[in-house]
């Protein structure tokens, strides 16, 4: 795995040395806080500068390409302050017929599983190191990754994953395999087909699996599943499955599903035979010149979440989700309501509802003053946000944000918790930005209420 590493890194210096002497380009961020956790306004205040210089590199030769970021950040001003280079995200190809050798950090790339999903072998988002190895031998495609090829876990070994592919008649004939490199007796392995029989696409897969039980790799088990999925009408999909890999100790067992799409609306129904586990969803896209169904909502916008994105909506969307399943430590029903779009050409808005549910409890977490995170156990949790963002000016954009969650508790814990924060951020010019904030957040014990956390914050940040 050293070898493996050194290798990495002589490559990545060697391909932007030439990059370097090539075209890179310059691009930072100058940031000076002025801090006050102590009240709105009134308290003591802290200064804080951060300096964010990045070299980013984009070339390519005859047998190469390299997209890389090298940071250098400065935080602090005063003797303790912290400051170096850092490889930030980079992403290297070497091309040598018939193989393409990627070398990757931070970096997204496409994803490559097997059916069923019984071994993925390159994960599109990945933090860390990898390396990905593709090539074709006389038709048969073969992709090879590894990850945690920088693991400070010395009790961990990196995870060597390879798939090999290829069509035989109408059939895509595969296998694929995942070893621990310090540990083999930590592996799967699966072979598999896939075929179009007219409008039915059906996928099936055998695996072996090495089974963790008390850190050992001693209980050994087959699996096998079949999936069929088939287009029946431009609007209606429909899905099923059979499988016996195991989650949680449990057999997956059936699945079946359909999508139902006409015009601004989308339907979803899913049912999963392990902890009977059921879900709907119906999506309101208010326009044809709306973000698409996929888009709409894309990730999960929560409800201390800092992610503005939704503001790019065009009309007034809606997303209902409902969640009813029979997991250990999880909510049995989980119901969710979330609504965007403008108000003005000017003013966007934001809202969600969810309420999550057991009959026993389930597990949530809290983060107190200070940082720390406690679980507790609740048979209900409800949380509340609503959000607003408006071009004032041209140069003036207002965020107000509001956030109100309750817990009802099998024991002793926090009966809710709001947020209240307003933010202004003013464009100097071009690059250049202050923003001010202020905000406070108002926590309920029930036997002892702490007084409420406030805070002021006012950053002046130049992009270049």
């Amino acid at each position: 795995m050293k070898k493996t590493v050194v290798l990495a890194l002589a490559l990545v210096l060697a391909v932007a040395g030439a990059s370097m002497a090539a075209s890179p380009s310059f691009s930072g961020e100058l940031e000076v806080a002025l801090e006050n956790e102590d009240g709105i306004i009134t308290g003591k205040y802290t200064l804080t500068p951060t300096l964010t210089f990045d070299v980013n590199l984009g070339e390519e030769g005859d047998n190469w390409q390299l997209e890389a970021v090298i940071q250098y950040e400065v935080d602090g001003l005063s003797s303790s302050q912290t400051a170096g280079f850092s490889l930030d995200e980079y992403k290297a190809d070497l091309f040598f017929d018939p193989f393409t050798v990627t070398l990757a950090r931070d970096y997204d790339l496409d994803e490559v599983e097997t059916p069923l999903e019984y071994i993925t072998v390159i994960e599109e988002e990945y933090e860390g190191d990898r390396v990905r190895v593709t090539a074709d031998f006389s038709g048969v495609n073969v992709v090879a990754g590894m990850t945690d090829v920088n693991n400070s876990d010395a009790t961990k070994g990196s995870d060597l994953r390879l798939l090999a592919e290829t069509t035989a008649g109408e059939m895509t004939v595969g296998g694929a395999v995942r070893v621990n490199t310090d540990d083999t007796e930590d592996y799967d392995a699966a072979g598999y087909v896939k075929t179009q029989v007219d409008i039915v696409s059906l996928e099936a897969i055998v695996g072996q699996f090495s089974g963790e039980e008390s850190g050992t790799y001693s209980e050994e088990f087959t699996a096998f599943g079949v999936k069929a999925t088939a287009d029946l009408t431009e609007q209606l999909s429909v899905r099923a499955s059979y499988d016996t890999n195991k989650e949680g100790g449990e057999e997956k067992g059936y699945a079946v599903g359909a999508t139902f799409t006409e015009g601004l609306i989308q339907v979803e129904g899913d049912y999963e035979e392990l902890y009977e586990e059921a879900t709907v969803s119906l999506v309101y896209r208010g326009a044809e010149d709306n973000l698409s169904f996929d888009d709409l909502f894309d990730g999960d916008v929560v409800i201390d979440d800092e992610d503005w994105d939704w503001f790019t909506t065009t009309a007034f969307a809606a997303r209902l989700d409902y969640t009813s399943k029979d997991e250990a430590n999880k909510p049995e029903s989980d119901i969710r309501v979330r609504v965007a779009g403008p108000v003005t050409d000017q003013m966007w808005i934001y809202g969600e509802y969810r309420v999550e549910s057991a009959d026993d409890s389930f597990e949530v977490e809290f983060e107190d003053a200070s940082g720390s995170t406690t679980t507790y156990d609740v048979t209900e949790q409800t949380q509340l946000l609503l959000r607003a963002l408006g071009q004032l000016t041209d140069k003036l954009v207002i965020k107000p944000s509001v956030s109100h969650t309750t817990w009802e508790q099998t024991a002793t814990g926090p009966e809710s918790e709001l947020q209240l924060d307003l933010t202004l951020e003013y464009s100097v010019g071009e690059g250049a930005t202050i923003e001010a904030s202020i905000g406070q957040i108002d926590v309920e014990l029930g036997a002892s209420d702490p007084e409420p956390e406030r805070y002021t914050k006012v950053a002046y940040t130049i992009e270049f």
